[in-house]
């Protein structure tokens, strides 16, 4: 159905090629070269009417009223109240019952009245005027004549005859010249080459050092010196004395006796004992193994191939058929 659609369009658009007014869409379906449009000038006989304006005056008056302001005041009065306090004395009676045996073995009993008194302050307010006053403005208009003059037109006309130059579209399009050109056509050939890649592994071995170390220990030994000190001791002897009651009177005398000993200050002395030692210090050292192995790399090279191709330049005519009018 498409193809059928698609050959009656190029049928149409063939039979259409020949006439001048062809659409142009379908022209544009088998043409290479371009078309265009130039225009030329064309005088038009035109007729134009030119007129004269006088001016004459038209006057008439109107009235506008015109205001001025002059200020007045407004006052209103207001009542504050003030107050001040006095002092007043407020007194209250309280009464206490006082009782007294009398001689027929009954209470006698008599109120005692006691009065308090205290001051206490005592409100006394009066309202105190205050008057507040605003300015405000009042318009006072009268009308005032003003005259307005207008200029009215008066038109007097004429014809006046003239040619006026136009744009005249044209169209002219290019012709068709074949001819031949040789170009070149770039094709690949494929080129390799063998090179050869080191395969290698890395292996590690370990390898030992050894070094010395020094292990220290301390102990302890206490060393002791002598020196003199001096050690009293204190003895009684009682002695005793007669007295007139033939009583003994006794009292202790002391006698101090002083010897010097030895005495042993000692001290602990450190004394290092050390012993060496060997440690193994191990690291692993790489080993690379190698073998050879062949790689093959391709790459194309391109080389060019001669071809001749037919090509179309389009030319513009040389003559055109329509030119500007000269009447204007």
């Amino acid at each position: 159905m498409e193809v059928k659609v698609l050959l009656v369009l190029l049928s149409l658009a063939a039979c259409t090629y020949a006439e001048a007014s062809a659409d142009p869409f379908f022209l544009n379906l088998f043409k290479r070269c371009d078309c265009r449009n130039y225009y030329t000038k064309k005088c038009v006989a035109e007729k134009e009417q030119q007129c004269q304006t006088t001016y004459r005056d038209e006057c008439q008056t109107h009235y506008k009223e015109e205001c001025s302001y002059e200020k007045k005041q407004h006052c209103e009065t207001s009542y504050k109240k003030e107050c001040s306090y006095e002092k007043k004395q407020v007194c209250e009676t309280t009464y206490t019952e006082e009782c007294k045996p009398s001689y027929n073995y009954e209470k006698k009993c008599k109120k005692i009245p006691h009065e308090s008194c205290k001051y206490i302050n005592v409100p006394k307010c009066h309202d105190v005027p205050q008057q507040h006053c605003s300015e405000y403005t009042v318009p006072k208009c009268h009308k005032v004549p003003v005259q307005s003059c207008k200029k009215v037109p008066e038109k007097k006309c004429h014809y006046v005859h003239y040619y006026v130059p136009k744009k005249e579209s044209h169209r002219e399009c290019q012709k068709e010249h074949k001819y031949y050109v040789t170009e070149y056509k770039t094709e690949y050939e494929e080129q390799c080459q063998t090179f050869e890649v080191p395969k290698c592994q890395t292996k590690y071995k370990e390898e030992c050092t050894y070094e010395e170390k020094q292990h220290c220990e301390t102990s302890y030994k206490e060393e002791c010196s002598y020196e003199k000190k001096q050690e009293c001791q204190t003895t009684y002897t009682e002695e005793c004395k007669p007295s007139y009651n033939y009583e003994k009177k006794c009292k202790k005398i002391p006698h101090q006796s002083c010897h010097y000993v030895d005495v042993p200050k000692c001290h602990k002395v450190p004394q290092q004992h050390c012993s060496s030692y060997t440690v193994p210090k191990c690291h692993k050292v790489p080993e690379q193994y190698c073998t050879k192995e062949y790689k093959k790399k391709c790459h194309k090279v391109p080389y060019q191939v001669p071809v001749k191709k037919e090509k179309y330049q389009c030319v513009w005519p040389e003559y055109r058929h329509h030119h500007d009018d000269n009447k204007c």
